[in-house]
């Protein structure tokens, strides 16, 4: 690996010294030539990993056609707990992927709820923001309302028209940050985010040098009906405070 490499100051046509233990004890050493570097976009795998032909490396270890681990990749992830039910056999420890990376799974979970929290925080910011304008519009336009309510216009109506125009407020915002937001991640979905000057902080975590994000049509989906129904909140409160204003109080306030 690349990390192995830099470490010991290796490169292609190099001839080294493999010093090992034996199944059964004993130690074995034998001369290799390196024949290239591999950067597999893990920074684990790049510090600590070594490749060999299976042949070579059963000379070297002395093994005698045993193995100690042997990774099976399957057609669909569904059909794991099964696998690992069939292959529990003497001696032997079935798991699955998921169980391997089971600890990081925790820590994403962690991470996500945070997140949803944020989310939740930012949501409630931008809500307040809705109802404080829809709100001082009302005020702004008591006058208008009352000429509205004089002219015949029921209460339900003018409730209708502040939460449409709150609902607008959203959803041209919605609009916008869907549009800005998917074109980040469109480009992050394809190109990734390339971590490889952080990777010596992961020392032995199995983190990929290149995280790609998820794009779903159904999340952006998600988004802003979200948004536009938490413009809806957001303007549910002056709607009803103005319905709660009288014609007459109304005309006062424009003389």
């Amino acid at each position: 690996g690349t990390g192995l490499a830099a470490l010991l100051t290796l490169e292609p046509g190099t001839r080294i010294f493999l010093e090992t233990r034996s199944q059964q004890g004993a130690i074995n050493a034998m001369q290799y030539t390196i024949s290239g570097v591999v950067d597999s976009h893990n920074a684990a795998l790049n510090a600590f990993t070594l490749w060999m032909p299976l042949s070579t490396a059963e000379t070297l270890l002395q093994i005698q056609g045993e193995r100690s681990h042997v990774s099976l990749r399957i057609d669909s992830r569904e059909q794991a707990a099964v696998w690992k039910e069939e292959l529990q056999i003497p001696n032997w420890t079935a798991s699955t992927a998921i169980d391997e990376i089971e600890d990081l799974l925790h820590l994403n979970r962690i991470r996500r709820r945070a997140l949803h929290f944020l989310s939740l925080i930012l949501m409630a910011i931008a809500a307040t923001g809705i109802a404080n304008t829809i709100l001082m519009a009302t005020y702004e336009r008591i006058p208008e309302l009352g000429t509205l309510r004089a002219l015949g216009f029921q209460r339900v109506q003018i409730a209708l028209l502040l939460l449409f125009e709150g609902m607008s407020m959203g959803l041209i915002a919605g609009l916008v940050g869907v549009a800005i937001g998917s074109a980040i991640n469109l480009y992050l979905h394809r190109y990734g985010i390339d971590l490889s000057t952080q990777s010596a902080a992961f020392g032995e975590t199995p983190v990929p040098n290149i995280l790609y994000t998820q794009f779903s049509f159904a999340q952006v989906l998600f988004s802003l009906l979200f948004g536009i129904f938490i413009s809806f909140l957001g303007s549910l409160w002056p709607a009803i405070h103005a319905i709660s204003i009288e014609p007459a109080e109304a005309m006062r306030r424009e003389g």
